[in-house]
């Protein structure tokens, strides 16, 4: 255990000079930190106990029950949703492509500057 021992006594050394060198604001953040960490190591190490790991009630039915039905129809919604989103935002993109050729070819963007700095 004393592999262990060294390494946290210079986390807390460096804690307690930071907490000396910080403002009120910063040494709120590193107690949150603190408390935070250990908190959510705890939490997720109770959430990986085996009996958290197994399926649901719906994977352990019979595959043409309703139960089972309802929620393959659920995901099949959400993936649609997904996907109408995500086309809509290429459409978006490709619309603004096709809008700055536009305008760049009818000269609507005179004085306008690249990324590079240079005039169009």
């Amino acid at each position: 255990m004393k592999w262990l021992k060294i390494p946290l006594m210079l986390v807390v050394q460096n804690l307690e000079r930071a907490r000396r060198r910080l403002p009120a604001v910063a040494t709120c953040l590193i107690l949150v930190t603190e408390t935070f960490v250990p908190v959510f190591l705890i939490y997720m190490g109770l959430m990986m106990r085996p009996a958290k790991a197994l399926a649901c009630a719906v994977c352990f039915g019979a595959p043409d029950s309703e139960m089972v039905k309802a929620a393959n129809a659920g995901v099949a919604f959400l993936l649609l949703v997904i996907f109408f989103v995500l086309a809509w935002v290429g459409g978006m993109i490709l619309f603004f492509i096709h809008r700055a050729k536009k305008l760049r070819s009818a000269g609507g963007m005179e004085g306008a500057e690249t990324a590079e700095g240079a005039a169009l």
